[in-house]
C-alpha cells in the first residue's frame, strides 16, 4: 500500500486473507455454474425430453401391456370348443340304454326287439355292454303259422369311431341267446342264439342323455343245436335313448 508520501507499505495480514478469501469464494461460484450447465446440457440437450415411461401412453403396436400379455395367455390356453370330448363314450363313463328295434327277412318274418341294458367304457370310445332282450316274432305261412314272444340277453361291444361334441358315429356286434313260445322260423327250434351287427350314431339331448340310432344285421338260429337249422337274417333298425349314471 502506498501511503501519503508515496512510499509503499507492506499490506497487513488482515487484508491478504480477506482478498483471499474473496477471490476463492468467486472462482469456487464460477466452476459450480459451469458444471452445472455442463451437466443441464449433457443430460438434456435442448429440444429433447427425458424418458419417463408412461405404460398409458405405450404404443399398442409396441411391448404388450400386463393386461394384453395375460389376455394373450388365456386364448394361448383356452380349449376349442369343438376340440372338447363327447359325454357318450368317455373312458369310465358307465350308460343306461333303452333301445327299441324292428327287423324283417322279407320272407314272412318279422320281429319287434326291445333291449335293456348297461355299457361300461373300458376306453375312450370303447365300451362293452350287457343286456336283456324282449322279442316279439310274426311269423309267416307255414306250420308254424302265428305269433310267438320270447326273452333273452346278450352282450356286445361297441366303437364311437368317430366322436365330435355331441354326436357320435359307433360300430358295434354282440350275440345273446332266445326262448320264444314258438319255433323260430317255423321249420326252426324255440332256443336262438342272436349274433348281431350294426352302425349307427348318438346325438346329445342334455348333458346326460343321448339319443341313440342304428341300423345293420340280425340272425336268429339253433348253431345246428337242433334237427332242423333253418334260421333268419333280417335287415333291422332301432332307435333308442342312453342315459349315465
Amino acid at each position: 500500500m502506498r501511503d501519503h508520501g508515496g512510499m509503499i507499505r507492506p499490506a497487513s495480514a488482515a487484508h491478504i486473507a480477506t482478498l483471499s478469501l474473496s477471490t476463492s469464494t468467486l472462482v469456487c461460484v464460477m466452476c459450480t455454474s459451469a458444471h452445472a450447465s455442463g451437466s443441464a446440457s449433457t443430460l438434456e440437450p435442448a429440444g429433447v425430453k427425458p424418458f419417463r415411461y408412461e405404460p398409458s401412453a405405450a404404443d399398442p403396436a409396441g411391448f404388450p401391456t400386463l393386461a394384453q400379455s395375460e389376455s394373450s395367455t388365456s386364448e394361448t390356453t383356452a380349449i376349442p370348443q369343438s376340440a372338447m370330448s363327447p359325454r357318450i363314450g368317455a373312458a369310465d363313463s358307465t350308460d343306461f340304454e333303452v333301445i327299441g328295434s324292428a327287423a324283417s327277412d322279407f320272407d314272412g318274418v318279422t320281429l319287434g326287439i326291445v333291449d335293456a341294458g348297461v355299457t361300461w367304457y373300458v376306453a375312450e370310445g370303447v365300451g362293452f355292454g350287457v343286456f336283456a332282450e324282449g322279442l316279439y316274432a310274426s311269423l309267416g305261412d307255414g306250420a308254424g303259422d302265428g305269433d310267438s314272444w320270447g326273452g333273452g340277453g346278450g352282450a356286445l361291444v361297441r366303437w364311437h369311431f368317430v366322436r365330435e361334441e355331441t354326436w357320435t358315429v359307433f360300430a358295434e356286434a354282440g350275440c345273446g341267446v332266445v326262448v320264444s313260445s314258438e319255433a323260430i322260423p317255423d321249420r326252426g327250434t324255440t332256443t336262438n342264439f342272436t349274433p348281431r351287427v350294426n352302425i349307427g350314431a348318438s346325438f346329445a339331448l342334455s348333458p346326460t342323455s343321448d339319443l341313440l340310432v342304428r341300423a345293420g344285421w340280425f340272425h336268429m338260429s339253433n348253431a345246428q343245436t337242433g334237427q332242423e337249422n333253418d334260421g333268419v337274417d333280417a335287415a333291422s333298425i332301432g332307435i333308442g335313448l342312453s342315459f349315465a349314471f
